[in-house]
């Protein structure tokens, strides 16, 4: 599973919609307090709420045309029908009463059921860069189903060796960001020995005393800061994909549907 950067890019932006739909809808829960209370048990409506939220906002953030990309369109309609599809499906059985009687929970079965089968083979279809994508959408679907958790327990341990690449990932670039500073800071203390010397004339060019080491500092103290946002990005996307890893299964956990 790679750790594609449009997938993880389409959850965080489809995380901060989630939070903010559950706000106006739950009177002030964010996400994190839905996932609190479904720890205990309770709320089970919320929790459903939310994840209506949820897909939603991932196709919204996934649209075909701004986040799959404009190459490979015959691709990208591949994925867009079973998207699209599963996007409308889970939300109107969200929507819906729960099942009352067994033709009622048959017939919520064989929606999942097939949306699963469409997404499956989107899967099968998506490239390397867009299959972690689907999986999100594949994770939600299973949460839905009874009986889904073998299915999902291959997701979570999916999405868990992202998550665990995109902070081995963070350190990297943290210990990155910090050799660059030692630079900066030893080219930093080199510029007091130029301290108090005048401008020297070089074939007509006037040079201060320390410019070069002036820029070397800057330079490194820019590409430490760099590595720096690197770090701190690749460990948001880890928690929220964390986030949303503990979410779905909190989702399967209470089998809000049956």
């Amino acid at each position: 599973m790679d750790a594609d950067d449009t997938a993880l890019t389409v959850l965080d932006e489809a995380l901060s919609s989630g939070v903010e739909e559950s706000v106006k809808e739950f009177g002030g829960k964010a996400l994190e307090s839905v996932l609190s209370e479904a720890v205990a048990g309770i709320l089970a409506a919320t929790l459903a709420g939310a994840a209506k939220a949820l897909v939603g906002a991932l196709w919204d953030k996934a649209s075909i045309e701004r986040k799959l990309g404009r190459i490979e369109r015959k691709l990208d309609q591949v994925l867009y029908e079973p998207l699209h599809t599963a996007t409308t499906s889970i939300s109107e059985i969200l929507s819906a009463p729960l099942p009352q009687n067994q033709d009622e929970e048959a017939h919520f079965a064989e929606r999942l059921n097939r949306i699963a089968g469409k997404l499956e083979e989107a899967y099968s279809f998506a490239p390397p860069g867009k299959k972690l994508l689907v999986r999100f959408y594949q994770a939600l679907v299973v949460a839905l189903q009874r009986g889904g958790a073998p299915s999902l327990a291959v997701y979570v341990n999916e999405f868990r060796t992202v998550a665990s690449h995109l902070n081995k990932e963070a350190e990297l670039s943290e210990l990155n960001a910090g050799k660059f500073r030692a630079i900066a800071i030893e080219y930093g203390d080199a510029l007091k020995d130029y301290e108090g010397l005048p401008p020297q004339e070089f074939r007509g060019i006037v040079v201060m005393p320390g410019a070069s080491e002036a820029q070397q500092s800057s330079k490194y103290w820019d590409a430490s800061k760099a590595a720096s946002d690197i770090a701190d990005q690749k460990r948001t996307l880890a928690r929220e994909l964390e986030l949303y890893t503990e979410f779905v299964i909190k989702l399967a956990e209470i089998q809000i549907l049956w």
